[in-house]
């Protein structure tokens, strides 16, 4: 496909997840985050992950998308302000995130993805993709980054400048 074929596409795509009820949506060429790599490492030996054991799996994976959807060529990062204007009454509760008061966020956004991976095959047939929602090793802010979306984050979605560099201060932050 020539590139003003492609970037047609890329637009197309970004403006039906707007339609969708997406805030945000880029593409990012499927690539080993390999730069990630010693950062991510020594957070985790650094014992910053907590309790969640799992982000210490399938950290080649994690940095590399090719190896968890083979032949994968982009990554379509889409962004939703999930805020809920419901205040906790109780407040000698502990605090809950506000993201709970709503429907939970991973049907919500699984539901969009699947209506834009749709979409995508009604004009690209041999599209193959899989709607990723917390549910597999993929480092979302990075990839956020690579997709050209700034977004001031309080959630997952990425950081005004994250880089290699900057990372490691995210992730201390996250803790």
């Amino acid at each position: 496909m020539d590139s003003s074929k492609l970037g047609l596409l890329s637009f197309q795509i970004k403006d039906t997840a707007r339609k969708i009820g997406f805030d945000i949506c880029g593409i990012a060429r499927s690539r080993s985050l390999e730069e990630y790599g010693p950062f991510l490492k020594d957070w985790i030996r650094k014992g910053m992950n907590d309790k969640m054991g799992y982000l210490e799996r399938d950290i080649v994976i994690r940095l590399d998308p090719g190896l968890l959807f083979h032949g994968a060529k982009s990554l379509v990062v889409t962004g939703l302000n999930y805020y809920a204007d419901i205040a906790q009454k109780d407040r000698s509760a502990p605090v809950l995130s506000r993201y709970t008061y709503g429907t939970d966020y991973h049907n919500v956004i699984t539901g969009k993805l699947e209506k834009l991976l749709m979409w995508i095959k009604s004009v690209r047939p041999e599209a193959e993709g899989k709607p990723v929602v917390d549910s597999s090793p993929v480092l979302e802010k990075a990839w956020a980054r690579e997709a050209g979306l700034r977004v001031r984050a309080d959630f997952l979605v990425g950081t005004p400048a994250e880089t290699p560099e900057t990372l490691q201060k995210t992730l201390d932050f996250a803790k």
